[in-house]
C-alpha cells in the first residue's frame, strides 16, 4: 500500500485544484458582491431621492395652504371692519328711520323673538302678562335688537362661507396619498 506521503497521490495537483476552487468561489463571490452592492447602492440613491421629492412636495403643499390662510385671514380681516361698519353704523340709521314711538308689540313676539335669539326662558320675561298684552318696546329698541340679530347671523353665514372656502382650497393643495412601493428586499429578490 502506497503512502501518502511517497508521492502515489499528485500533491501538487491537489493543492492546485484546492486553491483554484478557492480563487473561483471567492471571485464568485465578489462578483455576485458587487452586483448586489451596486443594486443596494442604486436602490437607496433612488430612495433618497423619493424622500427629497416627498419633502419638496410637502414643502410646496405646505407653501401653498400657507398662502390660503393669509389670503383668508386677510380677506376675514377686511369682512371683519366691514360688518363692524355695518354693526356701528345701524343706530344712526335706525334713528333717521325708525320713529320712536311706543306701539303695541305683544309679549308673546317679545318673548319668541328674546327666545330664538338669545335663548331666554319665555316664562321669565314679564311674568304674569298674557302674550297678547302690550309691551313697554319703542319700535328703535325692537328694530335696534332685530337688526343686531340680522347683523350677527349674516356675519356668521359670511365667516362660515369664507371658512369653507379656505378648507376647500387648502385641501385642494394636497398632494395625493402615494402608492405603496415594494420594499428594497421585494424589489430586488422578488416575492412580498
Amino acid at each position: 500500500m502506497a503512502s501518502l506521503l511517497s508521492g502515489a497521490i499528485p500533491w501538487g495537483s491537489l493543492i492546485f485544484a484546492g486553491v483554484l476552487s478557492a480563487g473561483i468561489g471567492t471571485g464568485s463571490w465578489y462578483v455576485t458582491r458587487a452586483v448586489y452592492q451596486d443594486k443596494l447602492e442604486t436602490r437607496i440613491a433612488a430612495d433618497a431621492q423619493a424622500k427629497a421629492d416627498a419633502v419638496k412636495a410637502a414643502a410646496a403643499a405646505q407653501h401653498a395652504q400657507d398662502l390660503i390662510a393669509q389670503i383668508a385671514a386677510v380677506a376675514e380681516a377686511v369682512a371683519q371692519k366691514a360688518q363692524e361698519d355695518a354693526r356701528h353704523a345701524a343706530p344712526s340709521y335706525i334713528v333717521q328711520h325708525v320713529r320712536d314711538t311706543v306701539v303695541c308689540v305683544p309679549y308673546g313676539v317679545v318673548r319668541s323673538i328674546n327666545h330664538y335669539a338669545n335663548g331666554a326662558d319665555p316664562a321669565s320675561i314679564a311674568p304674569g302678562q298674557s302674550d297678547d298684552a302690550c309691551a313697554p318696546v319703542p319700535w328703535r329698541s325692537l328694530t335696534g335688537d332685530l337688526s343686531d340679530d340680522y347683523i350677527t347671523g349674516n356675519e356668521n353665514a359670511e365667516q362660515l362661507n369664507r371658512l369653507e372656502d379656505t378648507v376647500r382650497k387648502q385641501h385642494a393643495t394636497v398632494p395625493p396619498a402615494p402608492v405603496e412601493q415594494p420594499s428594497w428586499f421585494q424589489r430586488t429578490f422578488g416575492g412580498k
